[in-house]
């Protein structure tokens, strides 16, 4: 079956296959690691500090499951310059 990415995803992919890295499956425990650790800051940044962090309840079927409204900071004085997306497990 062929599947077609959408267009961010099939440009990420590109990257990555551009960047002419070994898949970290081929490779052992101990290599993998040391590459994912060379490239992890292009794939996966550092996210901004967080200025603030309001408790809220999110409303599923059967229960409340706990969250948050986060929010990053931005240079001028921790204003909320946007809203950072968090996941939170029981």
């Amino acid at each position: 079956m062929l599947v077609t990415l959408d267009p961010d995803a099939a440009a990420v992919f590109k990257a990555f296959q551009k960047a002419d890295r070994p898949a970290y499956e081929t490779l052992k425990g101990p290599e993998a690691r040391e590459f994912y650790m060379q490239a992890r800051l292009v794939s996966n940044p550092e996210p901004p500090e967080l200025c603030s962090a309001e408790p809220l309840s999110i409303l599923a079927v059967s229960r409340r499951d706990p969250g948050a409204h986060l929010h990053a900071e931005d240079a001028q004085d921790c204003e909320r310059a946007f809203a950072m997306p968090g996941i939170f497990s029981r």
